[in-house]
């Protein structure tokens, strides 16, 4: 590294940027990234960018510098046909096309109407191929398929992806959700549902509602998507207004949906929408359970990618905590009157057979809840040499 120091020091950073520059690098940002690491101390690439800017308004940087375009040809062509079908469009560029860049290796695919796309799974960045587009032309545009039977035969493709292509190409879709009830009338008992609940507890439906046990318009009609209940709704002139017709002084808990006094409803609750005192309590106490789960799901998740270096989702890490919460409760394992009662740092996870030696790492069988104050105790000791352990020390003490 060279140490740039007095008066010179812009003037030097000039003179190395422009001979690095000649020499045909500094093109790129991370070519820029590694060249600011060469100074003491290091130059970040903003830095580095902002001089080679400064010597393009002097003159002695061209502004614009001609980028020599290459011909796609056709044995490239066909190894981009053949590949397309098994490779990512990462993997494609870097295995195959190493002098060509993403954005041109996409722009070709286009031009081919090939399928490649960038992620393995997503279908939203698929490129519609020649044979998908008959399959919508002639079974749904000329037959009148329904998007959810287009779907069985596009099995790469989503019925919303499917439903918004079909709207674009001008065809008459029918409804994305539950095609067997399109068109069907509504029956006299689902209109009096309606009337009787809608003003009550509208059409949506919370996390927090599933929990108290609140009831939702979709349970009771599960043939009819959320969409045509609002349709509905609104074409009635139902309005969703859960205090009409309460007492003045008493206020209607969406949750429980029952009648208090507004004694029972705090402060910043006494609004048209409150939750009263005690399924406030509750929704807290269970979204805090939720917000523990993904502490533990996250440090899990960070453990093992540290220690396997393979990649894994917080979901899966948080469903392992939750497996883990219904075989045990989210207590301490070896509860007693040594444990942090306190719990100002919470619970954290360990294993019963540590990772170290062999455990298995997301095995909700092999992990269990433990305290600060035991985790610290237990270190690295399986569960049977902890007992081992502890026994020794008991006759231990017991003799003296």
């Amino acid at each position: 590294m060279n140490r740039i120091r007095g008066n010179n020091k812009r003037d030097e950073t000039f003179k190395r940027i422009l001979n690095e520059w000649n020499s045909g690098g500094l093109r790129s940002q991370d070519e820029r990234k590694e060249f600011g690491k060469t100074f003491l101390p290091p130059l970040s690439t903003k830095s580095v960018s902002n001089y080679i800017g400064d010597l393009r308004n002097e003159g002695k940087i061209p502004k614009v510098w001609k980028v020599k375009y290459q011909i796609w040809t056709e044995e490239e062509d066909n190894l981009l046909k053949e590949k397309s079908k098994l490779f990512t469009l990462e993997e494609v560029q870097k295995r195959f096309f190493p002098n060509r860049t993403k954005d041109g290796i996409q722009h070709r695919s286009v031009k081919l109407g090939l399928n490649l796309h960038q992620y393995k799974t997503n279908p939203y960045t698929k490129h519609w191929t020649k044979e998908e587009i008959k399959i919508l032309k002639h079974f749904g545009g000329e037959l009148n398929y329904s998007v959810t039977e287009i779907s069985e035969m596009l099995t790469d493709r989503t019925k919303i992806s499917i439903y918004d292509k079909m709207r674009k190409m001008g065809m008459d879709i029918l409804r994305l959700k539950d095609d067997e009830y399109v068109n069907v009338p509504w029956k006299d008992w689902e209109i009096e549902i309606l009337e009787k609940w809608y003003s009550i507890i509208g059409v949506g439906d919370s996390e927090g509602g599933k929990f108290i046990g609140k009831p939702n318009l979709s349970d009771m009609l599960p043939h009819r998507s959320h969409n045509s209940l609002r349709v509905k709704c609104w074409k009635m002139n139902l309005v969703y207004n859960p205090q009409n017709g309460v007492k003045v002084g008493h206020k209607r808990c969406l949750l429980c949906l029952e009648i208090k006094s507004e004694k029972m409803f705090s402060k910043w609750m006494k609004g048209d929408y409150p939750y009263c005192k005690i399924c406030d309590k509750k929704v807290r106490k269970y979204h805090e359970t939720k917000t523990e789960e993904r502490r533990l799901g996250t440090s899990l998740k960070k453990r093992y990618i540290s220690k396997t270096g393979n990649p894994i989702s917080i979901q899966e890490c948080m469903d392992v905590v939750y497996r883990v919460k219904e075989r045990v409760g989210y207590k301490c394992y070896f509860e007693d009157e040594f444990c942090d009662n306190r719990g100002r740092m919470g619970l954290t996870l360990g294993h019963i057979q540590p990772t170290s030696r062999g455990g298995k790492f997301v095995d909700d069988k092999n992990i269990v809840f433990l305290c600060m104050e035991h985790n610290g105790f237990i270190s690295d000791m399986n569960f049977n040499e902890l007992k081992k352990g502890l026994l020794s020390m008991y006759n231990t003490l017991s003799n003296d």
